[in-house]
This record gives structure tokens, C-alpha cells and sequence, in this order.
């Protein structure tokens, strides 16, 4: 999968193929079609009952109900309309991201906060994380951030194991059952 060099570009709405290698058999996660685009306000709903089903199983770092979970996501949207985005595959709705690119870190310049990213249950495996990850540096890059941020609930080991393994975020505080992590946005090779 390639990713789109401008995230606010007139075209937002791209379509990646996730095939394998021919020597290797595919399978229906593999030949998927996947399409990344900004989310429309009427879409926050769908959203929201994503966000509900993701976080099954840990209650203690979500919203209490699904319409809470609506209340929090059009917040969010309103603070960081250019920075929420869905994947869809094959025509539905998998997964989010909602990040600023315009957040205060305490005793830093601006950085790219990740708010919010979601994969559901049923989609993952279909590489959407890194896929949402990959846009969310993107943007990072675009608007001249060199840090990336986000907060995940302490006993969220799976996502802190992918954050500090895959992309090399690192703790840098807690605050009650939150910590806080940060990487570097490497800037892009031509750059």
C-alpha cells in the first residue's frame, strides 16, 4: 500500500489494493479493497458504534454508552475536522483516526496528537492500523511536525505493544490509568 505524499489534498479519497506477493495464496483479507477519506459529520454515528464495539472488553478506557461515544467523536470533530479520517473495506466502514496536527505538548512546540485510533474487531488483520498509523506521520510531515503523540489506558497491552514495537513510541508520563507516549516523525527522504 502506498500512501497519499498530502493528506489535505483536493482528492482525499484514495483506494489501496492489498495483494500479496503471486507465490503466495491470497486470501479475502488480502484481496480487499481499501479506501481511506475524510469522514462527513452524518458519519459520525457509524462511528461511534465502532468505536463501542473496539473497546469491548475494556469499559474502563472508553465511553459508557454508545451515545456518549457520539457525544465525545463530534467533539472531536469539531477541534480536528481535517484530522478525521475512516478506512472502508470492500464498502464498509472499518476502522478511524481522529489526530491534530496543531496540539501543545507541555515544554514543546506543536506535535500531531493521535485521539483516537480505531480498528474494528471483525477488520483487524487487513493491516488498517498501519495503514491509519502511516496517514496519521503523513500529516505529521505535512504541517512540519516531528513528533507524534498519543495516551493509551495502561492495561491496553495489545495497542502499547504495537505502539512501542512497530513505531517506537516511548512513555514519557502517566496520569492515572493513561500514559502518555511519544516517537519521532522521521521527515520525508526528500526533504
Amino acid at each position: 500500500m502506498s500512501m497519499p505524499e498530502d493528506p489535505d489534498s483536493p482528492d482525499r479519497r484514495r483506494k489501496y489494493s492489498l495483494t500479496s506477493p503471486p507465490q503466495v495464496s491470497q486470501t479475502a483479507k488480502d484481496q480487499a479493497d481499501v479506501l481511506l477519506h475524510p469522514v462527513r459529520e452524518n458519519e459520525i454515528p457509524e462511528l461511534a458504534g465502532i468505536y463501542m464495539k473496539a473497546y469491548k472488553g475494556m469499559e474502563e478506557y472508553g465511553e459508557a454508552s454508545t451515545d456518549q461515544a457520539l457525544l465525545y467523536l463530534q467533539r472531536l470533530n469539531r477541534f480536528c475536522s481535517k484530522g478525521i479520517f475512516k478506512t472502508m473495506v470492500n464498502g464498509r466502514t472499518a476502522g478511524f483516526i481522529v489526530c491534530d496536527p496543531h496540539w501543545y505538548e507541555p515544554g514543546q512546540r506543536k506535535v500531531l496528537e493521535i485521539h483516537e485510533l480505531v480498528v474494528d474487531p471483525d477488520y483487524q488483520g487487513y493491516g488498517l492500523g498501519s495503514l491509519l498509523m502511516r496517514f496519521a506521520y503523513s500529516m505529521g510531515r505535512k504541517y512540519g511536525r516531528s513528533v507524534v503523540s498519543l495516551w493509551a489506558g495502561e492495561g491496553n497491552n495489545r495497542a502499547i505493544g504495537w505502539y512501542t514495537r512497530k513505531y517506537g513510541f516511548k512513555p514519557d508520563r502517566k496520569h492515572g490509568v493513561w500514559i502518555h507516549f511519544q516517537t519521532r516523525i522521521e521527515p520525508w527522504k526528500n526533504q
